[in-house]
């Protein structure tokens, strides 16, 4: 009798042995993620500084330059995702349009800054007339985006966090990264959507192991390759790309942190955390700007609305 009773205390030991390493192994995702994250960062501010020194030396030609900043570009566009969505403010300032803004209410103007400033300096040619712009412009890049390094070593990031900001990158890449919105000079569009997705891939990896389920894998190495084989920013089908490779993707991702039963972190925001697709019926929060619940939109204040614009007396 003792054998039988040693193999049943050996399987319960075995059995809570793996539910314990299956807790583990999910908060390991969010510490490695972090640890990638925080790597890339690294590999993008040295990509800074070979630039900023490479122009301050003034010994390397226009072509040289503009291959050093391609490459800090697709180093940022490796975590472009987390520096979006915990960031925002210092994404601004390093991946911001390169236009004036106006701060409300003193009506401060704020003048432009990061890497689609310093794309209109090296690109098409190369002004070193401008050089000393052109450094300044590479201190602030490099001042700004120690940000990312002080607050990415501080924080830690979260599954539901995780899934929301990879979700909400592939939807910055069909309506941002395709339309050469922050690369208007250089229209590396392509090679950079690809670059974003690659890393979307590396993060969603650790949650595509865990559910068994690979579909999301093959979705982002279709959408990659047709990206690496249509490279012509011109003759780019958009409309193929985002119906046919972006909506499976995200369709995917919110089924996956579904079947992983990955919850919480809801905001009041105009895209609404829920929508698998920028075309879900759904996908915009008509509560967005309201100041509190009491403004949210119910059933009677569509009747009322309904019953008002049909009135006759209103339509005049």
């Amino acid at each position: 009798m003792k054998k039988p009773v040693f193999i049943l205390i050996l399987l319960i030991a075995t059995a809570g042995n793996t539910i314990i390493f299956c807790k583990l192994k999910t908060v390991n995702h969010e510490k490695e993620i972090e640890q990638t994250v925080q790597t890339q960062i690294e590999s993008f501010l040295v990509a800074c500084t070979k630039l900023q020194e490479a122009v301050t030396s003034g010994v390397s030609t226009g072509g040289e330059l503009q291959e050093l900043f391609l490459t800090a570009r697709l180093a940022y566009k490796k975590f472009e995702w987390a520096a979006e969505y915990f960031v925002p403010e210092t994404s601004g300032l390093v991946n911001g349009p390169a236009v004036e803004e106006v701060e409300m209410p003193d009506l401060r103007i704020i003048k432009p800054s990061g890497l689609q400033v310093i794309e209109g300096f090296l690109f098409p040619v190369y002004d070193s007339s401008r050089k000393r712009e052109l450094i300044a412009q590479l201190f602030s890049l490099q001042s700004n985006s120690d940000n990312y390094r002080s607050f990415f070593n501080l924080i830690n990031v979260h599954d539901p966090q995780i899934f929301d900001g990879v979700k909400l990158e592939v939807f910055r890449i069909m309506t941002l990264g395709i339309s050469g919105f922050d690369n208007p000079m250089t229209l590396e569009s392509m090679q950079e959507s690809a670059a974003s997705l690659e890393s979307l891939e590396k993060v969603m990896d650790f949650y595509v192991e865990e559910s068994g389920n690979d579909i999301l894998k093959q979705n982002f190495e279709k959408a990659i390759g047709y990206l690496k084989i249509h490279i012509d920013f011109n003759s780019f089908n958009r409309m193929e790309f985002i119906t046919d490779y972006c909506n499976p993707i995200t369709s995917e991702i919110s089924g996956l942190r579904e079947s992983l039963k990955i919850n919480g972190f809801k905001y009041n925001r105009l895209l609404n955390q829920d929508a698998k697709t920028l075309f879900d019926s759904n996908a915009f929060n008509v509560n967005a700007y309201a100041p509190d619940h009491s403004s949210f939109v119910s059933e009677e204040k569509i009747a009322l609305g309904k019953l008002l614009f049909s009135d006759p007396a209103h339509r005049h």
